[in-house]
């Protein structure tokens, strides 16, 4: 397996993983999550 694959999936993982956060998150903090968002989308962003 090449280094950018692995990397792929990485990116993949931590994505589901943030959206799990997300989701969590929203239910407890309706009113943040479009903040967390747009957190999040600049995170992916940035990487």
């Amino acid at each position: 397996m090449k280094a950018s694959e692995t990397k792929k999936i990485q990116v993949n993982v931590n994505r589901k993983i943030v959206s799990m956060r997300i989701k969590e998150a929203a239910k407890k903090l309706p009113t943040q999550k479009i903040e967390t968002d747009k957190e999040i989308a600049d995170f992916f962003d940035e990487n």
